[in-house]
């Protein structure tokens, strides 16, 4: 009997032991935590809205220099590819034909004016006489008439003289505009004649140097209609040039002016901006890509590209957490990219906590730990 109470008693005491460990098993069954993620707090900032725009570089001033009276070139006064000034003589043509007129034709004045002074001498005489009738108003009427032909002959001649003055300065060729002279399709000897088609040489200058754009009609539309809304403030306008090695250009460039009808074949305006050129690294026809400043958005919104995702629709959406530590789904528009940031137009004011980093298959509603926030752009 006594070893029967015994036994019970060893069975109790194993039976509570039993439930005593396996109430401890219970007891210490780690609960799963909520995945960390890294987040964003959105702040606005001013966003300068630019867009990038091809073109090429065109001289703002390019003369052609043609001879404007016939001649042979006796010399040559430059040397292809300086820098000439606006004045500066170029080419010399023979001046005697051209020296012998003038002088013909200043004889010719000195004749015309001494036929004057002797018919205005007559006339006046007869003024003196046709008061006391010595002479006959058909006399007085016809000295009066050669002194206003005498009168007129003057002024032809001294026309005469002008016109050879200009002939004989024309055998001067000189550079109308300061500029870059390029290569000389003649040479000395050659027989010039007046206005030719052919070119003697061009001269083009490069400083400011123009570069030429084009923008579609409709983002000039869209730009537009941004500013009236208010969406948009307006800025003045400056570009900056992105060469063909792609290096930035140092200097910027000032938008001058946009065209004031669309080309129907391209459905395009045209831009022209102005760069400072001093050392003279842009040359005429070089194409270039432009960064032109079109507005300013002053409570922009930028968040990394990275934080975008895709609806199966191709709908860009993102993710935030909520006050509750709760993921979130939002639903963007996007204006544009803005180095690797988005400008977004709808779905974030600012001031959410937007994922940037965190584990993948974050659901709607999914509760979230923020491992780390920052509150920089996202630019």
């Amino acid at each position: 009997m006594a070893v029967y109470q015994r036994i019970v008693r060893w069975g109790w005491a194993a039976a509570i032991g039993l439930g005593v460990l396996g109430c401890d098993d219970t007891q210490q069954a780690p609960s799963a935590l909520p995945p960390e993620v890294e987040t964003l707090l959105l702040v606005p900032e001013p966003v300068t809205l630019t867009r990038d725009l091809q073109g090429r570089t065109v001289a703002p001033e390019i003369a052609q220099i043609r001879p404007q009276v016939n001649g042979i070139v006796e010399k040559k006064l430059f040397t292809e590819g300086a820098m000439v000034k606006a004045g500066q003589p170029l080419f010399l043509l023979q001046k005697e034909v051209y020296q012998t007129a003038l002088d013909q034709a200043e004889a010719d004045l000195k004749q015309t004016q001494a036929a004057r002074l002797a018919a205005r001498l007559q006339y006046q005489r007869a003024q003196q006489l046709i008061g006391k009738n010595y002479i006959s108003k058909q006399d007085y009427d016809n000295l009066r008439a050669t002194l206003q032909q005498a009168d007129s002959s003057v002024a032809a001649s001294e026309a005469a003289v002008q016109a050879a003055q200009i002939n004989l300065r024309y055998t001067t060729i000189t550079s109308p505009i300061d500029g870059q002279i390029g290569r000389s399709s003649i040479t000395v000897g050659a027989l010039l004649t007046a206005n030719q088609e052919t070119v003697l040489v061009t001269v083009r200058r490069l400083d400011p140097m123009y570069v030429d754009m084009t923008q579609s009609g409709d983002d000039f539309l869209a730009l537009r209609r941004a500013v009236d809304d208010g969406s948009i403030a307006p800025v003045n306008i400056i570009t900056h040039l992105l060469l063909q090695d792609g290096t930035q250009y140092e200097y910027v460039g000032k938008l001058q002016f946009a065209d004031v009808a669309v080309d129907e074949s391209t459905g395009a305006v045209s831009l022209r901006a102005a760069y400072p050129n001093p050392e003279r690294y842009l040359l005429p026809g070089m194409f270039v890509r432009t960064r032109v400043e079109i507005g300013r958005r002053d409570k922009g919104i930028l968040i990394p590209q990275q934080a975008v995702q895709r609806t199966a629709t191709g709908a860009p959406v993102a993710m935030v957490v909520d006050n509750n530590s709760k993921v979130r789904s939002v639903s963007l528009v996007l204006n544009r990219s803005v180095g690797n940031s988005w400008l977004v137009d709808k779905g974030l004011a600012g001031g959410e906590r937007l994922i940037i980093n965190g584990p993948g298959g974050l659901r709607e509603g999914s509760e979230v730990r923020i491992s780390a926030l920052s509150s920089q752009g996202g630019s």
